[in-house]
C-alpha cells in the first residue's frame, strides 16, 4: 500500500540513514530498486487491456506520489527503478 511505503522510506531513513547513527558519519541516500507490479493472468490480457492498464497506472500514481511526498519531508530518496536486474 502506498501510505506503507511512505512509511518505510521514513522508517528506512531514521533507522539506518541519519548521519548520527551510522558508521560513516553522513546521511544514506536511498535508492528504490524493486517496485514492480504485477498483475493476474497478464499473459492471457487483449492488446486493448495491455495498452489501456489503469490497474499499474494507479498502482504507481499511488507509490511514486507517497515517495515525492516523503522526499519532500526531508527522506533521501535518489533513485527510482520499478524494477531491476538485481535478484
Amino acid at each position: 500500500m502506498p501510505w506503507g511505503f511512505h512509511q518505510l522510506l521514513h522508517y528506512i531513513h531514521n533507522t539506518w540513514g541519519k548521519a548520527k547513527q551510522n558508521c560513516i558519519g553522513k546521511d544514506i541516500n536511498i535508492i528504490v530498486t524493486e517496485n514492480g507490479y504485477a498483475g493476474q493472468d497478464e499473459g492471457e490480457s487483449s492488446l486493448g487491456d495491455i495498452v489501456n492498464d489503469v490497474h499499474r497506472q494507479d498502482y504507481y500514481t499511488g507509490y511514486i506520489d507517497s515517495m515525492v511526498r516523503a522526499v519532500e519531508e526531508g527522506v533521501p530518496v535518489r533513485g527510482y527503478l520499478a524494477w531491476s536486474l538485481l535478484e
